[in-house]
């Protein structure tokens, strides 16, 4: 649409009022709606549009002669002699030879080279008398009284020191880029790319900048403020951790029943000193190492000695030596899981304490300033196997202890010295059977753990007993490294003695763990359990079952009771005379067929050939070295404020 059309003049026009507001139309726009190079005092002449240069430039655009004078980008950014104004100094070190007394506000195109990030406006402080630091402090070098300071606000940019992206260490020049922002009070600022630091302090900053050390790995002591949440003063912290075997086995040749078991391998193991290990397999031999965890000691190339987590040799001498079919792989300690799908972010190393109780410790690579949470949840594999984790949170790390119920069965009709406990991380229980009818159970725990519960079973043999009537007593004793229990089998002692064809003989029927011998003496029948029974007898009970026609009746009783032994004397239940247990015949002496019941109290037994004694232990502390599964997993999350 045109900004005016005018009338066309034709013949015969004949309208004069028509000619003459053509004409006022015309005056009104010139008068309001053009520019004049010289415009009338008192008229408008203001640009009401932008006006369209056909995205070309201004041409011919002169230097700047006052500050209010139009500036050019050359102006702005100091490629030329004039910066609105004001003299430009294209580094540091021109500064430093600049005369203050000239000019008292200046600008700084660059650091060491114009652009490099440096530049800015300072002013001059005449009673300055503070440190250079390179990059907001400046000193004149002929003058002693009286700084170049520069003007900003928030916070200080790295660059304005000197420092660049690149592969160049700028550790000093950061550091002091963070020295001038703490005494600020604000922080350093970063952006651009990877800027190159050994740093060893942790420091906050403001940008997108990443930093590596001289060795080109990442250098976590820098901690962004942009990572959290939108406050800036969080950091989030998130990581999958695992404990997994390493994956070539050895093969075991022989094992030494010695102090300390020293296991020879197939072929060279590989192993070093300290080593975390797994034992399986064995079949014959020294089955009381297999199926367990240890640590290696004085390794050759075939070769290493057997101690446990605490370093106390693993004593063999009680053991079978040999180790057919058996195989050895050590474990490649705790890591976290660093792929296409998973990586850690906040955490630094991994290790496990070096004293019970022993726990996963996670060093964060930052320092916080308040601790915050930071949940640790087990994987589907470790919540099947009934393994529990807790945290202690810190400023600078995390401590993690696992737990586990010990649940353990040892079958007595098969090896009442091995100890089975499927699906328990950790170093298998020892039992040790004593000689006199009980079993220690050694368990080196990594902590505080509660006693067990006991129980007896004969699921495992298919054997009935139900007239041999176990009640299993537990003796405990509790230790923060190394928890013991030993339990000792009890039961009545209940026999049939019977006298026939001239002898006494006993049946020992409940229990069959007893063996005792008889013994017939001029005034008492004596009952010898002490192989088998190294208590005194509490009580006894003797009652008369049978006895041969025409003879009797007789009574019986208890002269005495020693450790595994009772003494009983006959008598004739009419005149009261001892009857000689040696005689035979009859009218007082021991009559054939004679038979009595004894019974006792309850005492400890020998270990029973039958049954399969069980256990369970709750909340023991697992050393994370042996929570070894290469499809278990912890998941670690929370956030830390900074």
């Amino acid at each position: 649409m045109a900004k005016k059309t005018a009338l066309n003049v034709v013949s015969g026009f004949a309208s004069q009022a028509a000619l003459n507001a053509e004409f006022e139309e015309i005056a009104e726009h010139l008068n309001d709606k053009v520019l004049y190079r010289d415009n009338p005092d008192g008229e408008p002449n203001i640009m009401q549009n932008e006006l369209d240069m056909n995205s070309n430039p201004i041409a011919n655009l002169g230097a700047p002669q006052n500050p209010t004078s139009a500036a050019r980008l050359q102006d702005v950014t100091g490629t030329g002699s004039i910066a609105i104004g004001r003299t430009v100094y294209t580094s540091i070190a021109s500064l430093r030879l600049s005369d203050p007394t000239q000019e008292q506000n200046v600008f700084l195109s660059g650091h060491s080279t114009e652009g490099d990030g440096g530049e800015g406006d300072f002013y001059w402080d005449s009673a300055s008398t503070a440190s250079d630091n390179g990059g907001t402090i400046i000193k004149v070098t002929a003058v002693t009284t009286g700084r170049w300071v520069r003007l900003y606000s928030g916070p200080v940019d790295i660059k304005w020191f000197g420092a660049v992206v690149g592969t160049t260490d700028y550790t000093t020049e950061i550091d002091a880029a963070i020295t001038a922002a703490a005494a600020a009070g604000t922080v350093i600022s970063a952006d651009g790319g990877v800027f190159i630091s050994d740093r060893a302090t942790q420091v906050n900053y403001i940008g997108t900048a990443e930093f590596q050390t001289t060795s080109f790995t990442p250098n976590n002591k820098f901690i962004s403020l942009e990572s959290g949440d939108t406050d800036k003063t969080t950091r989030n912290l998130s990581c999958v951790i695992r404990n997994s075997f390493n994956v070539d086995s050895v093969n075991l040749s022989s094992a030494t029943a010695a102090n300390p078991v020293v296991v020879t391998t197939a072929a060279a193991h590989g192993f070093s000193n300290g080593a975390v290990v797994y034992i399986s397999g064995i079949t014959s031999g020294m089955t009381q190492i297999s199926e367990n965890y240890y640590v290696v000691a004085n390794v050759t190339s075939t070769t290493f000695e057997l101690t446990d987590e605490d370093g106390s040799n693993i004593n063999g001498t009680a053991f079978t030596a040999g180790a057919s079919n058996g195989a050895v792989k050590s474990i490649a300690g705790w890591d976290y899981i660093d792929d296409a799908t998973h990586a850690p972010n906040g955490f630094n190393t991994i290790s496990v304490t070096g004293t019970p109780p022993r726990a996963l410790v996670l060093d964060y690579n930052f320092t916080a300033s308040k601790v915050s949470s930071l949940v640790a949840t087990q994987d589907e594999v470790y919540i099947q196997d009934n393994v529990m984790i807790g945290a202690s949170v810190g400023t600078t790390s995390a401590t993690y202890y696992v737990y586990q119920d010990l649940i353990g069965y040892i079958d007595l009709a098969v090896d009442p010295e091995q100890v089975h406990t499927p699906e328990f991380y950790g170093p298998r229980p020892i039992a040790v059977d004593n000689g006199d009818g009980t079993l220690t159970i050694t368990h080196n725990s990594s902590g505080k753990q509660e006693a067990p519960v006991i129980s007896m079973s004969t699921a495992q043999t298919g054997s009935a007993i139900t007239s041999y009537d176990f009640i299993p007593k537990l003796y405990k004793f509790n230790d923060t490294t190394n928890d013991n229990f030993t339990i000792s089998f009890h039961d009545k002692l209940e026999s049939k003695v019977v006298h026939a064809s001239g002898s006494w003989t006993i049946t020992t029927e409940y229990p069959t763990v007893a063996s005792p011998t008889v013994t017939a003496f001029s005034t008492y029948l004596q009952l010898d359990y002490s192989s088998d029974i190294g208590e005194t007898f509490a009580s006894c009970n003797v009652s008369a079952i049978y006895a041969a026609a025409g003879n009797g009746p007789y009574i019986y009783s208890i002269l005495s009771l020693g450790a595994g032994i009772v003494r009983i004397v006959i008598q004739d239940a009419g005149t009261g005379v001892v009857v000689d247990p040696r005689e035979t015949g009859s009218g007082g002496a021991a009559d054939d067929d004679m038979q009595f019941y004894f019974e006792t109290n309850r005492v400890r037994m020998p270990i029973p050939d039958v049954g399969v004694v069980g256990f369970h232990r709750h909340g023991v502390i697992v050393n994370p070295k042996y929570l070894v599964n290469d499809s278990g997993n912890f998941w670690i999350h929370g956030e830390m404020e900074i």
